[in-house]
């Protein structure tokens, strides 16, 4: 066995052993058990499959076998998405634009790779050198290659760019996220890039020899970025928490009391059309089952500022944001606890999936506008 195939082999399980011990961390709570962060513990997921299978290639035959290297190109081809999903969703409001847009290159990659499936290594030979009755198999194996790989580097790489984007676009914005999710965010989706780039050279010059030297340089350079990104992960624990949650004494300053207004020029006129406003948007547009959403990002898409957004709360109907938000949320966990259907769901489960970040904050707002506890309603219901 080549000194190069063992380094190579060591280095690959070592980002495994990383990747995989970051995934439990990363949902151990259950404040963090977010739409966003399930998407990034799928991308680890992915990430660590394909370098145990990098393993299992490097030494043994499998690497050679045909139906080993579309495996190892399904499990990449979803990487892109996966990150764009997770960095756009941790995002105050953010949603998934367009996911059919999105997922589509990844399905129309994977039926590329179809073919390989049915060749060996042998068929593969023999048909390289003019014979073969599986000839039409390898052509058309081939030219799905010659489509694939540039598609799917250009495809990771738009991806990555366009979650860069987005993080700089609410950067920018006044009342963003928290600086330090923000600043997460974009370390991260920096830190993707630059492993794309790695990648991107990595064939580029396996193209002109070398390819055990171009592997393990490549190796090396993901191992320093998983751990790199994982260490700096570690040291920023709120990152993983919804901005809501961690700027959530920051943004009760924004919904003071009614005497802050007095001097405001806002008409009752004013406040009836932006509550209908707000209340559009929290039905319609279902903004209530973002986790991360601000006060900021509800008065942007409402087109009002932050104060008189709060101000017609305030003045309205009497309650500041949280109460407005969570107001939606119960109501709609309130629904799920009386079907006989979800009966078997567990209480926390649909807490999250509206909305809540963790447990203590829905069993407040719950009782708060309830009167009881999760459990009794449900029992009375």
């Amino acid at each position: 066995m080549q000194p190069f195939q063992i380094a190579n082999a060591a280095l690959s399980l070592l980002i495994a052993a990383q990747v995989i011990f970051m995934v439990p961390l990363l949902l151990a709570r259950p404040e963090r058990r977010t739409l966003s962060n399930r998407w990034l513990a799928a991308l680890l997921g992915l990430f660590a499959l394909n370098n145990i299978l990098d393993i299992a290639g490097g030494l043994s035959s499998l690497g050679d076998h045909p139906a080993f290297i579309a495996i190892n190109i399904w499990l990449v081809a979803p990487m892109g998405p996966l990150a764009f999903c997770h960095i756009v969703t941790a995002l105050p409001g953010g949603r998934v634009e367009a996911p059919v847009r999105l997922w589509l290159p990844v399905l129309l990659m994977a039926l590329l790779m179809v073919p390989w499936l049915f060749l060996s290594p042998a068929s593969l030979e023999t048909a390289l050198s003019g014979g073969g009755a599986s000839a039409w198999l390898v052509l058309l194996a081939g030219a799905g290659a010659l489509v694939l790989l540039p598609s799917l580097i250009l495809f990771l790489g738009a991806c990555l760019w366009g979650a860069i984007r987005r993080v700089d676009a609410v950067k920018a914005a006044p009342n963003g996220a928290g600086a330090v999710h923000l600043a997460w965010l974009s370390l991260l989706s920096r830190g993707l890039l630059l492993m794309w780039a790695v990648l991107t050279l990595s064939l580029i010059l396996t193209l002109f020899g070398g390819e055990q030297v171009v592997e393990l340089a490549a190796g090396i350079a993901y191992l320093l970025a998983t751990y790199g990104l994982s260490l700096l992960a570690l040291g920023r624990a709120d990152a993983f928490v919804p901005p809501r949650e961690v700027g959530e004494r920051v943004m009760a300053l924004l919904t003071a009391p009614v005497a802050k207004y007095r001097k405001s020029a806002l008409t009752e006129t004013d406040i009836t059309r932006l509550l209908a406003k707000a209340d559009y948007a929290m039905q319609q547009d279902g903004l209530w089952r973002e986790s991360g959403l601000t006060l900021p990002y509800l008065a942007r898409h409402v087109g009002a500022s932050v104060n008189d957004l709060s101000q017609a709360l305030n003045e309205g109907r009497g309650i500041n944001f949280f109460d407005f938000v969570n107001g939606f949320r119960v109501d709609a966990v309130k629904q799920a606890l009386a079907d006989p259907a979800l009966q078997d769901r567990p209480v926390l489960d649909l807490a999250l999936e509206a909305g809540f970040n963790s447990k203590s904050a829905f069993n407040a707002a719950f009782k708060k506008r309830t009167g009881q506890t999760p459990s009794a309603f449900r029992a009375r219901a």
